[in-house]
């Protein structure tokens, strides 16, 4: 238990040095009480009509119904469009707008993973910053991503 990291098989010295510096993980002792930060729980989906919180991150499966690649001074934006039986919601990529674009094809169902963000607006709307997505190649696929992911920063 109080050997060192770099003796663990898979992390040797360069990996044991990365892990000592930034996680203070040292023994075998301390990776094993290493607990992660929090947790992202990517157990439920949600439907459109039921995001009003802006400080949860939330799952959705939709279909992909309009997406436009738009220019701006310094580089682009990606705003495409999903909707599922209650709604309709705005998604945003500021980073790889034109390779996730491309990627995207309309009409096709997805599962979208994100921060909303609630607009007070006159015309009050939800935008999702999207941390991640993926086809839904079948009905079954959906409960493939549903778990509980450790965060540790």
């Amino acid at each position: 238990m109080d050997s060192s990291i770099v003796y663990l098989k898979g992390v040797g010295p360069s990996r044991g040095e990365l892990l000592m510096a930034e996680l203070g993980i040292r023994t075998y002792r301390d990776l094993l009480h290493h607990f992660p930060f929090r947790y992202i729980d990517r157990s439920q989906f949600h439907k459109i009509r039921d995001i009003r919180d802006e400080n949860t991150l939330v799952q959705l499966q939709a279909t992909l119904v309009e997406k436009k690649v738009i220019a701006q001074k310094r580089g682009s934006r990606l705003e495409a469009y999903i909707s599922d039986e209650t709604g309709r919601l705005k998604l945003t990529w500021f980073q790889g707008a034109k390779w996730i674009g491309a990627q995207l094809q309309v009409g096709k169902e997805y599962l979208i993973f994100g921060n909303p963000r609630v607009s007070k607006a006159p015309t009050a709307s939800i935008t999702l910053r999207c941390n991640s997505w993926r086809r839904a190649k079948h009905p079954s696929w959906a409960s493939c991503n549903r778990s509980i992911t450790p965060r540790r920063n």
